[in-house]
């Protein structure tokens, strides 16, 4: 239960339809909730199971996808789902049950997510089914490799550098840089200036 009851109006909504037995479809139809909704058409919207989460990188909103992660072509603000509005979400989703809870617990497992995680997920654009498996399967792809060569020798980069000229059917040339200093050693010298003069 939410420490924040007062503020927090979706986790008493999921608590109660968590506690019922699981609903399946014709379990549903049994049940009227007195939402408009009638037992005929209840039973006929389609159960998402496993619905995939994407968090806008623009804005608040939260898109969903199917299992197989194909759009649903519809979003929510997590927001409204907390004030009890579902009206950005079509009736499939707000009034089967099965995806209505699983709406709900994405909500509340998002709110209660600090906002440096939220922004992490939003500009990761990775589709999730919930967002601490979201969070786990980004710091899986961001690992670093393990890796005792911090630099790559000169001989390393001359090597690969002659790879890749001959992958393309180029050609390397080998530029010396001449010792400035030895130059002018070599140089004949003038003589001494003459001082008897």
């Amino acid at each position: 239960m939410c420490a924040h009851s007062h503020t927090c109006g979706y986790t008493g909504a999921l608590n109660q339809l968590l506690a019922e037995p699981s609903l399946s479809r014709s379990t549903a139809a049994a049940n009227d909730d007195g939402d408009g909704v009638d037992d005929e058409a209840r039973n006929t919207l389609p159960l998402y199971a496993g619905l995939k989460f994407c968090a806008s990188r623009n804005t608040d909103r939260i898109h969903l996808y199917t299992k197989d992660d194909v759009p649903l072509n519809c979003n929510f603000v997590p927001l409204d789902i907390t004030l009890d509005n579902w009206d950005d979400l079509p009736q499939a989703l707000s009034q089967h049950p099965e995806n209505k809870i699983q709406v709900l617990r994405f909500v509340q497992q998002w709110s209660g997510l600090a906002a440096m995680k939220q922004r992490l997920l939003r500009r990761s654009g990775l589709l999730f089914h919930s967002p601490s498996l979201g969070l786990e399967q980004l710091s899986a792809s961001q690992r670093p490799h393990s890796s005792t060569n911090r630099y790559l020798s000169k001989k390393e980069v001359a090597e690969a550098s002659i790879r890749k000229a001959q992958t393309d059917g180029g050609s390397v040339r080998l530029v010396t840089r001449e010792n400035f200093f030895n130059k002018r050693r070599s140089a004949p010298s003038l003589p001494p200036p003459d001082l008897e003069r």
